[in-house]
């Protein structure tokens, strides 16, 4: 007899089903079946600029105000985008 699957496997291969449509829509009213097409049809995305501004003043800030970290991280993005 054949060894099943693993379980992280087949939920892997039914999430990849449902980013391609390929399963069946899920919902009762056409609204509810558009907002899940909408939510599975994206895959996430990281902004690795801003991440690596963000993570380097709040190391340089550790002792700072939540707003002013924020401020100042927000700050080193769009200066150092522009150059």
């Amino acid at each position: 007899m054949a060894e099943p699957e693993p379980i992280r496997k087949i939920g892997t291969k039914i999430a990849m089903e449902w980013r391609d449509s390929k399963t069946a829509e899920v919902g009762g009213t056409e609204r509810i079946r558009k907002l899940n097409r909408l939510l599975h049809s994206f895959r996430p995305s990281l902004d690795l600029h801003r991440a690596r501004c963000f993570t380097k003043t709040y190391k340089e800030m550790e002792g700072c105000s939540e707003k002013r970290k924020m401020y100042f991280a927000t700050a080193e993005t769009i200066a150092t985008l522009r150059s």
